[in-house]
């Protein structure tokens, strides 16, 4: 009887330490979070991370805990952009890693936000990221609306972009965000 006793208490120890491990445990930058809003496959994150390398944002995994969650990045991240994007949002995803924003290319230095001394290099974040919202149209270059038809340049004041807001991990606080032109998905 008194092995039985230790054995149990000996596995309610374990399955309780490995609850605690696994909920301080971040998740891998290379997968989606389990979040209620809806997830992207690991195709389709890979797939964006690699999207976001060809426009100069480099996102390394980190193993740091974040002391911002993800829901709550994705809060803040709802309150800064408003319901005019969050509601019109295809879905919502968050990842989480070391952040730098190389806004000439990759083989440019990272940028120093104006007005301040923060250069955005190797900054843990939360990127939320808005699929397939309509956003004010802003530069040159070929643009699709939601419909996939092409928009004539000074014709159309919005595009069917995905927007990006980059949530310090540690603070909370926005440090940028960013939208580029999607493909509509039909």
């Amino acid at each position: 009887m008194r092995k039985w006793i230790i054995f149990l208490f000996v596995t309610i120890i374990g399955a309780s330490s490995l609850a605690v491990a696994s909920a301080h445990t971040p998740h891998s930058l290379f997968y989606p979070t389990n979040s209620p809003q809806e997830s992207l496959s690991n195709g389709d994150m890979k797939d964006w991370l690699h999207e976001l390398g060809g426009k100069g944002y480099e996102i390394k995994k980190i193993d740091a805990i974040p002391k911002i969650d993800e829901s709550e990045a994705i809060k803040r991240a709802k309150e800064l952009c408003g319901s005019e994007y969050s509601g019109q949002a295809k879905n919502i995803t968050a990842v989480y890693g070391q952040f730098t924003d190389h806004i000439g290319g990759m083989d440019t230095p990272p940028l120093r936000m104006p007005g301040s001394d923060l250069i955005v290099q190797d900054i843990p974040v939360w990127i939320v990221r808005f699929h397939g919202v309509n956003v004010l149209r802003i530069g040159p270059g070929l643009m699709v609306d939601s419909r996939g038809a092409h928009i004539a340049p000074n014709v159309e004041r919005y595009v069917f972009a995905d927007l990006n807001v980059v949530i310090d991990a540690n603070s909370g606080e926005a440090i940028e965000a960013f939208a580029y032109n999607c493909a509509p998905e039909h």
